[in-house]
């Protein structure tokens, strides 16, 4: 069970969480036993470029602790050394990466503060730590996602906030954080989502009877969705090469459906169904994301509630 305390500002909650799961037992080892192998490569290329660096520039300096070229200086040695100082600084970096990967499985600890403004998550290693946050402003609800990371689908993408914890107790947390935002939201987070801009990827357009669609430009340029909502129907029409495909659902209804596939990735789809049949708008894996803001804009336009909302009830109002 996961404990949750008054913040060090007494204005929020915080809650402490450390690395748990067997995958870390695994990781851990192979990352020691890579790191030695780093600094073996990273002993040998950093003395190679002081010692060639050295014959070019001070042959005749006596500095007994670095090695001597094994094959004469090349006639142009400025390009070797140039992409040898590239490479090392790549391998550094890939080692301090690394080591602060090992760490945070060790040792590492999250923060994760919460009030009526937003999250912020304090990830600590030691001495170390580094803050982030996240407004309720521009965050969407958090939801749990495959992978173990709790997330947020914000203005600018899927946000991480951690990863730490077992699986129970990032349920929790993502309970906790879903109840703030919505209080942050007073009621209304459906409608602010809906009120604002068409998610990643779609344009707003004029129709020819003068209601807003979206549209979607794909195979490079030379196709095109449309989706066009209406007061209680959807129409959806696809271009290519020419060719136009037209379907219309009436009395319709939308709904997120979720289905998890053979490798255990749960899939979400926006749906609509309703007389003409159902007809399959979009789909997410792992977190609602796009799927979801695409369901409440069009709901909005439709006049008709989005089921199967995370955390929400199904109550539907049909539109007709």
């Amino acid at each position: 069970m996961l404990e949750r305390e008054s913040s060090s500002s007494g204005s929020g909650w915080q809650v402490s969480l450390r690395a748990k799961g067997l995958m870390r037992f695994f990781v851990a080892p192979f990352l020691i036993l890579w790191l030695c192998g780093w600094a073996v490569g990273e002993a040998f290329a950093a003395g190679t470029l002081l010692a060639g660096l050295r014959d070019v520039l001070g042959p005749d300096l006596e500095l007994g602790w670095l090695p001597h070229m094994k094959n004469p200086v090349p006639a142009f040695p400025w390009p070797v050394l140039a992409f040898l100082a590239f490479w090392l600084t790549g391998w550094t970096l890939g080692g301090l990466a690394a080591m602060g990967t090992l760490s945070r499985l060790l040792i590492g600890v999250d923060d994760v503060r919460w009030d009526h403004e937003g999250v912020e998550v304090v990830r600590r290693v030691g001495p170390f730590a580094k803050s982030s946050r996240l407004a309720w402003s521009d965050a969407q609800e958090p939801f749990p996602q495959r992978g173990g990371f709790i997330v947020s689908d914000t203005r600018k993408g899927i946000r991480r906030i951690t990863s730490f914890g077992s699986e129970e107790e990032r349920r929790e947390l993502c309970g906790w954080l879903a109840t703030a935002w919505r209080e942050a939201r007073a009621g209304d987070a459906a409608g602010f989502v809906a009120a604002e801009g068409p998610p990643n990827g779609w344009a707003v357009e004029t129709a020819e009877d003068g209601q807003p669609m979206l549209a979607w430009t794909a195979w490079l340029a030379m196709g095109r969705v449309e989706l066009r909502p209406g007061r209680g129907s959807i129409r959806r029409v696809i271009r290519f090469a020419g060719r136009e495909w037209t379907r219309e659902i009436s009395s319709a209804r939308l709904a997120l459906e979720t289905s998890t596939d053979s490798d255990g990735d749960q899939r979400w789809e926006l749906v609509a169904s309703g007389m003409g049949g159902r007809l399959g708008l979009a789909s997410n894996y792992h977190s609602p994301g796009v799927t979801r803001h695409l369901g409440l804009w069009l709901g909005e336009r439709m006049q008709v509630e989005l089921e199967g909302l995370p955390g929400a009830g199904n109550e539907t109002r049909r539109a007709g």
